[in-house]
Protein backbone atom coordinates (compact mmCIF):
# COMPACT_ATOMS: atom_id res chain seq x y z
CA UNK A 1 0.00 0.00 0.00
CA UNK A 2 1.74 3.52 -1.04
CA UNK A 3 0.40 6.65 1.13
CA UNK A 4 1.74 10.05 -0.17
CA UNK A 5 0.87 11.76 3.84
CA UNK A 6 -0.28 12.51 6.31
CA UNK A 7 0.15 11.61 10.10
CA UNK A 8 -3.66 11.23 10.44
CA UNK A 9 -3.95 8.91 7.62
CA UNK A 10 -1.37 6.46 8.78
CA UNK A 11 -2.95 7.11 12.45
CA UNK A 12 -6.41 5.73 10.43
CA UNK A 13 -4.54 2.65 8.94
CA UNK A 14 -3.57 1.54 12.18
CA UNK A 15 -6.47 1.70 13.85
CA UNK A 16 -8.09 -0.21 11.52
CA UNK A 17 -5.50 -2.80 12.06
CA UNK A 18 -6.21 -3.12 15.39
CA UNK A 19 -10.10 -3.07 14.91
CA UNK A 20 -9.64 -5.94 12.31
CA UNK A 21 -7.63 -7.67 15.28
CA UNK A 22 -4.22 -7.90 12.94
CA UNK A 23 -2.46 -6.23 16.03
CA UNK A 24 -4.23 -7.67 19.31
CA UNK A 25 -3.91 -6.14 22.47
CA UNK A 26 -0.41 -6.37 24.04
CA UNK A 27 1.01 -7.33 20.48
CA UNK A 28 4.54 -5.56 19.48
CA UNK A 29 3.06 -3.40 16.29
CA UNK A 30 6.08 -3.24 13.37
CA UNK A 31 8.92 -0.74 13.70
CA UNK A 32 9.27 3.09 13.23
CA UNK A 33 11.63 1.77 9.70
CA UNK A 34 9.10 -1.02 9.09
CA UNK A 35 5.84 1.32 9.20
CA UNK A 36 7.56 4.08 6.97
CA UNK A 37 8.52 0.99 4.54
CA UNK A 38 5.29 -0.65 4.15
CA UNK A 39 3.18 2.72 3.70
CA UNK A 40 5.93 4.89 1.80
CA UNK A 41 6.42 7.65 4.49
CA UNK A 42 8.63 9.43 6.26
CA UNK A 43 9.84 8.33 9.34
CA UNK A 44 8.97 12.02 10.66
CA UNK A 45 5.44 10.83 9.47
CA UNK A 46 5.42 7.47 11.18
CA UNK A 47 6.65 9.34 14.64
CA UNK A 48 3.85 11.82 14.49
CA UNK A 49 1.56 9.37 14.08
CA UNK A 50 2.39 6.94 16.65
CA UNK A 51 2.81 9.97 19.42
CA UNK A 52 -0.77 11.10 18.76
CA UNK A 53 -1.59 7.25 19.39
CA UNK A 54 0.28 6.93 22.44
CA UNK A 55 -1.30 10.13 23.67
CA UNK A 56 -4.57 8.88 23.28
CA UNK A 57 -4.17 5.50 25.08
CA UNK A 58 -4.61 3.25 21.91
CA UNK A 59 -0.51 2.66 21.52
CA UNK A 60 1.95 2.29 24.65
CA UNK A 61 6.15 2.40 24.19
CA UNK A 62 8.05 0.72 26.25
CA UNK A 63 11.79 1.40 26.31
CA UNK A 64 14.35 -0.81 24.68
CA UNK A 65 11.51 -2.69 23.94
CA UNK A 66 9.16 -1.54 20.91
CA UNK A 67 5.83 -0.05 20.91
CA UNK A 68 2.73 -2.06 21.41
CA UNK A 69 -1.30 -2.33 21.23
CA UNK A 70 -2.37 -1.02 24.68
CA UNK A 71 -5.02 -2.76 26.83
CA UNK A 72 -6.88 -2.50 29.92
CA UNK A 73 -8.68 -5.40 31.69
CA UNK A 74 -11.92 -5.82 32.32
CA UNK A 75 -13.04 -4.83 35.77
CA UNK A 76 -15.68 -3.41 37.48
CA UNK A 77 -16.12 0.37 37.03
CA UNK A 78 -14.62 2.45 40.21
CA UNK A 79 -13.82 -1.34 42.01
CA UNK A 80 -12.44 0.62 45.04
CA UNK A 81 -9.31 -2.01 45.02
CA UNK A 82 -5.83 -1.68 45.21
CA UNK A 83 -3.33 -4.73 45.11
CA UNK A 84 -0.19 -4.83 47.11
CA UNK A 85 2.49 -7.58 46.01
CA UNK A 86 6.00 -7.83 46.68
CA UNK A 87 8.14 -9.55 44.24
CA UNK A 88 10.11 -13.22 45.14
CA UNK A 89 12.18 -15.26 43.15
CA UNK A 90 11.19 -19.03 43.11
CA UNK A 91 10.03 -19.11 46.31
CA UNK A 92 6.79 -21.01 46.69
CA UNK A 93 6.10 -20.46 50.26
CA UNK A 94 7.24 -16.95 50.44
CA UNK A 95 4.62 -14.65 51.07
CA UNK A 96 4.51 -10.63 51.99
CA UNK A 97 4.30 -11.56 55.99
CA UNK A 98 7.44 -13.80 55.59
CA UNK A 99 9.53 -10.91 55.13
CA UNK A 100 9.47 -8.59 58.67
CA UNK A 101 10.63 -5.49 56.49
CA UNK A 102 7.54 -5.60 53.79
CA UNK A 103 5.07 -6.64 56.73
CA UNK A 104 5.59 -3.62 58.66
CA UNK A 105 5.41 -1.64 55.14
CA UNK A 106 1.70 -2.97 54.66
CA UNK A 107 0.61 -1.99 57.99
CA UNK A 108 1.06 1.90 55.69
CA UNK A 109 -0.44 0.39 52.61
CA UNK A 110 -3.69 -1.20 54.54
CA UNK A 111 -4.56 2.25 56.97
CA UNK A 112 -4.19 4.39 54.44
CA UNK A 113 -5.96 2.34 51.48
CA UNK A 114 -9.13 1.79 54.47
CA UNK A 115 -8.99 5.36 55.17
CA UNK A 116 -9.63 6.13 51.46
CA UNK A 117 -12.70 3.54 51.24
CA UNK A 118 -10.54 1.04 49.46
CA UNK A 119 -10.25 -2.88 50.13
CA UNK A 120 -6.82 -4.09 49.21
CA UNK A 121 -5.55 -7.75 48.06
CA UNK A 122 -2.40 -9.11 49.23
CA UNK A 123 -0.25 -11.62 47.30
CA UNK A 124 3.71 -12.15 46.22
CA UNK A 125 4.24 -12.39 42.25
CA UNK A 126 7.57 -14.61 41.27
CA UNK A 127 9.69 -12.67 38.81
CA UNK A 128 10.73 -16.06 37.05
CA UNK A 129 7.41 -16.83 36.40
CA UNK A 130 7.23 -18.00 32.51
CA UNK A 131 3.80 -15.68 32.42
CA UNK A 132 2.28 -13.69 34.29
CA UNK A 133 -1.12 -14.59 34.54
CA UNK A 134 -1.92 -14.36 38.04
CA UNK A 135 -0.99 -10.55 37.85
CA UNK A 136 -3.60 -10.39 35.12
CA UNK A 137 -6.49 -12.17 37.17
CA UNK A 138 -5.66 -9.96 40.36
CA UNK A 139 -5.59 -6.42 38.30
CA UNK A 140 -9.19 -7.65 36.61
CA UNK A 141 -10.26 -6.76 40.50
CA UNK A 142 -8.57 -3.97 41.19
CA UNK A 143 -8.16 -0.26 39.97
CA UNK A 144 -4.31 0.21 40.93
CA UNK A 145 -0.90 -1.60 41.88
CA UNK A 146 1.46 -1.36 44.97
CA UNK A 147 4.65 -3.51 43.76
CA UNK A 148 6.88 -4.05 46.13
CA UNK A 149 10.78 -4.80 44.78
CA UNK A 150 10.75 -4.72 41.18
CA UNK A 151 13.71 -6.38 39.36
CA UNK A 152 12.49 -8.19 36.22
CA UNK A 153 12.53 -5.65 33.53
CA UNK A 154 10.04 -8.65 31.72
CA UNK A 155 7.45 -7.63 34.31
CA UNK A 156 7.81 -4.14 34.35
CA UNK A 157 7.03 -4.14 30.52
CA UNK A 158 3.65 -6.41 31.16
CA UNK A 159 3.00 -3.80 33.94
CA UNK A 160 3.07 -1.12 30.73
CA UNK A 161 1.43 -2.87 28.01
CA UNK A 162 -1.37 -3.57 29.93
CA UNK A 163 -1.26 0.18 31.38
CA UNK A 164 -1.59 -1.57 35.19
CA UNK A 165 -1.53 1.79 37.34
CA UNK A 166 1.04 1.08 39.42
CA UNK A 167 3.42 2.40 41.86
CA UNK A 168 7.06 1.00 43.05
CA UNK A 169 8.17 0.53 46.35
CA UNK A 170 12.31 0.12 46.39
CA UNK A 171 12.45 -1.01 42.97
CA UNK A 172 15.62 -2.08 41.35
CA UNK A 173 15.26 -0.89 37.82
CA UNK A 174 14.40 2.77 37.10
CA UNK A 175 10.90 3.69 35.06
CA UNK A 176 9.81 7.06 33.48
CA UNK A 177 6.35 6.12 33.63
CA UNK A 178 5.79 4.15 36.85
CA UNK A 179 5.46 6.10 39.73
CA UNK A 180 8.63 5.65 42.76
CA UNK A 181 9.21 5.37 46.17
CA UNK A 182 12.90 5.52 47.00
CA UNK A 183 14.73 4.83 49.98
CA UNK A 184 18.20 7.03 50.66
CA UNK A 185 19.74 4.00 50.98
CA UNK A 186 22.98 5.89 50.25
CA UNK A 187 23.11 8.40 53.06
CA UNK A 188 21.85 6.40 55.44
CA UNK A 189 25.13 4.06 55.27
CA UNK A 190 27.29 7.49 54.81
CA UNK A 191 25.56 8.31 58.51
CA UNK A 192 26.78 5.02 59.68
CA UNK A 193 30.30 4.53 58.92
CA UNK A 194 30.49 8.52 60.12
CA UNK A 195 29.15 7.08 63.57
CA UNK A 196 31.53 4.24 63.51
CA UNK A 197 34.14 6.53 62.93
CA UNK A 198 33.65 8.89 65.59
CA UNK A 199 34.10 5.95 67.75
CA UNK A 200 37.52 5.50 66.51
CA UNK A 201 36.91 2.38 64.23
CA UNK A 202 39.12 2.29 61.59
CA UNK A 203 38.72 -1.22 60.41
CA UNK A 204 34.52 -1.40 59.34
CA UNK A 205 33.61 -4.26 57.28
CA UNK A 206 30.88 -4.46 55.20
CA UNK A 207 28.38 -7.65 54.37
CA UNK A 208 25.09 -8.32 52.56
CA UNK A 209 23.36 -7.20 49.77
CA UNK A 210 22.71 -8.52 46.25
CA UNK A 211 24.10 -7.17 43.03
CA UNK A 212 21.08 -7.49 41.49
CA UNK A 213 19.63 -5.07 43.93
CA UNK A 214 19.67 -1.37 43.63
CA UNK A 215 18.92 -0.61 47.40
CA UNK A 216 21.92 -2.92 48.49
CA UNK A 217 24.11 -1.35 45.91
CA UNK A 218 23.47 2.22 47.07
CA UNK A 219 24.36 1.41 50.63
CA UNK A 220 27.43 -0.17 49.52
CA UNK A 221 28.40 2.70 47.95
CA UNK A 222 26.94 4.82 50.54
CA UNK A 223 29.81 2.96 53.09
CA UNK A 224 32.40 3.21 50.72
CA UNK A 225 31.92 7.17 50.58
CA UNK A 226 31.75 7.03 54.56
CA UNK A 227 34.98 5.67 54.85
CA UNK A 228 36.90 7.82 51.91
CA UNK A 229 34.69 11.13 53.86
CA UNK A 230 36.62 9.96 57.43
CA UNK A 231 40.39 9.47 55.14
CA UNK A 232 39.81 5.38 55.95
CA UNK A 233 40.89 3.25 53.19
CA UNK A 234 38.07 1.19 51.49
CA UNK A 235 39.57 -2.41 51.92
CA UNK A 236 37.99 -4.61 49.46
CA UNK A 237 38.97 -7.97 51.52
CA UNK A 238 36.16 -6.25 54.46
CA UNK A 239 33.53 -6.39 51.58
CA UNK A 240 31.43 -9.56 51.64
CA UNK A 241 28.19 -9.29 48.88
CA UNK A 242 26.58 -12.44 50.09
CA UNK A 243 22.86 -11.41 49.10
CA UNK A 244 20.01 -11.22 51.52
CA UNK A 245 19.88 -14.77 52.81
CA UNK A 246 20.90 -15.48 56.35
CA UNK A 247 23.26 -18.77 56.02
CA UNK A 248 24.94 -16.75 53.25
CA UNK A 249 25.60 -13.70 55.98
CA UNK A 250 26.52 -16.13 58.66
CA UNK A 251 29.13 -17.99 56.45
CA UNK A 252 30.13 -13.79 55.25
CA UNK A 253 30.99 -13.21 58.89
CA UNK A 254 32.90 -16.53 59.45
CA UNK A 255 35.02 -15.50 56.44
CA UNK A 256 35.34 -12.05 58.05
CA UNK A 257 36.66 -13.81 61.03
CA UNK A 258 39.19 -16.34 59.84
CA UNK A 259 40.23 -13.90 57.44
CA UNK A 260 40.53 -10.21 57.99
CA UNK A 261 41.01 -7.84 61.41
CA UNK A 262 37.95 -5.77 62.00
CA UNK A 263 36.62 -3.77 64.84
CA UNK A 264 33.04 -2.71 63.51
CA UNK A 265 30.20 -4.08 61.11
CA UNK A 266 28.01 -2.58 58.97
CA UNK A 267 25.10 -4.87 57.52
CA UNK A 268 23.06 -4.42 54.54
CA UNK A 269 19.90 -5.53 57.04
CA UNK A 270 18.86 -5.74 60.18
CA UNK A 271 18.39 -9.63 59.40
CA UNK A 272 21.72 -9.95 58.04
CA UNK A 273 22.47 -7.69 61.16
CA UNK A 274 21.19 -10.70 63.26
CA UNK A 275 23.08 -13.45 61.35
CA UNK A 276 26.14 -11.71 62.29
CA UNK A 277 25.72 -10.94 66.10
CA UNK A 278 24.84 -15.08 65.79
CA UNK A 279 28.61 -16.06 64.70
CA UNK A 280 30.03 -13.44 66.82
CA UNK A 281 28.13 -14.79 69.96
CA UNK A 282 28.90 -18.31 68.86
CA UNK A 283 33.00 -17.18 68.21
CA UNK A 284 33.32 -15.65 71.64
CA UNK A 285 33.39 -12.32 70.49
CA UNK A 286 31.76 -9.72 72.70
CA UNK A 287 28.85 -6.89 71.01
CA UNK A 288 30.53 -4.30 71.52
CA UNK A 289 32.89 -4.60 73.69
CA UNK A 290 35.22 -6.65 71.02
CA UNK A 291 33.54 -5.87 67.35
CA UNK A 292 30.36 -3.28 67.32
CA UNK A 293 27.68 -3.81 64.73
CA UNK A 294 25.15 -1.43 62.75
CA UNK A 295 21.97 -3.12 60.98
CA UNK A 296 19.67 -1.59 58.21
CA UNK A 297 16.00 -1.34 58.30
CA UNK A 298 15.19 -1.07 61.89
CA UNK A 299 12.80 -3.30 62.46
CA UNK A 300 10.79 -3.92 65.13
CA UNK A 301 12.43 -6.55 66.54
CA UNK A 302 15.58 -5.13 66.70
CA UNK A 303 15.44 -3.02 69.58
CA UNK A 304 14.84 -6.45 71.28
CA UNK A 305 18.14 -7.99 70.22
CA UNK A 306 20.96 -8.41 72.79
CA UNK A 307 22.56 -5.97 72.45
CA UNK A 308 19.71 -3.64 71.62
CA UNK A 309 20.93 -3.35 67.47
CA UNK A 310 22.12 0.59 66.31
CA UNK A 311 20.41 0.30 63.12
CA UNK A 312 19.25 2.76 59.80
CA UNK A 313 16.02 3.43 60.12
CA UNK A 314 13.55 3.23 57.35
CA UNK A 315 10.48 4.48 57.75
CA UNK A 316 8.69 1.72 56.48
CA UNK A 317 5.36 2.58 57.57
CA UNK A 318 5.39 5.79 55.67
CA UNK A 319 7.14 4.12 52.36
CA UNK A 320 3.26 2.37 52.48
CA UNK A 321 1.51 5.39 53.08
CA UNK A 322 3.34 6.98 50.66
CA UNK A 323 2.72 4.33 47.81
CA UNK A 324 -1.28 4.53 48.27
CA UNK A 325 -1.12 8.38 47.92
CA UNK A 326 0.92 8.47 44.54
CA UNK A 327 -1.16 5.37 43.31
CA UNK A 328 -4.88 7.42 44.11
CA UNK A 329 -2.91 10.73 42.98
CA UNK A 330 -2.35 8.83 39.36
CA UNK A 331 -6.29 7.54 39.19
CA UNK A 332 -7.41 10.42 39.46
CA UNK A 333 -4.80 12.34 37.19
CA UNK A 334 -4.74 9.71 34.07
CA UNK A 335 -0.78 10.55 34.40
CA UNK A 336 1.19 8.73 31.36
CA UNK A 337 4.53 9.67 33.33
CA UNK A 338 5.94 8.47 36.66
CA UNK A 339 7.05 10.73 39.51
CA UNK A 340 9.96 9.72 42.29
CA UNK A 341 9.69 10.35 46.17
CA UNK A 342 12.76 9.65 48.35
CA UNK A 343 12.14 8.66 51.72
CA UNK A 344 15.24 9.92 54.26
CA UNK A 345 16.55 7.66 56.60
CA UNK A 346 17.58 8.22 60.06
CA UNK A 347 19.99 6.41 62.34
CA UNK A 348 19.12 4.88 65.57
CA UNK A 349 22.06 4.37 68.14
CA UNK A 350 21.98 1.64 70.56
CA UNK A 351 23.88 -0.31 72.52
CA UNK A 352 25.28 -2.44 69.94
CA UNK A 353 28.10 0.28 69.68
CA UNK A 354 30.69 1.33 71.61
CA UNK A 355 34.21 3.29 71.10
CA UNK A 356 36.73 1.49 69.11
CA UNK A 357 39.41 2.19 72.03
CA UNK A 358 37.27 1.38 75.05
CA UNK A 359 38.26 -2.14 75.02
Amino acid sequence: MVLNSTPQELQNIIMRSINEGIWEPGERIPSERQLAQSYNVSRTVVRKAIASLIEKGVLIAVPGSGTYVSTTPEKPTNSKTLAFLVCSRGKPDYTVTTNLFYAQVLRGVELTARRMGYQLIVSTIDELSRDFGSLDEIMAKADGLILGELRCQRLHDHIMRKRYPTALISPSLSSPYLDTVKIDSYSGSVAAVDYLASLGHKKIAFIGGSKNSLPAQERLEGYKAGLRKNDLEVTEGLIRISGWDFENARQAVCDLLEQEEFTAVLAASDYLAFAALQVLREHNYRVPDDISVIGFDDLEVSAQQSPPLTSVRVHKEHLGKLAVNMLLARLEDNRDFGTITNVPSELIKRASCRPANSR
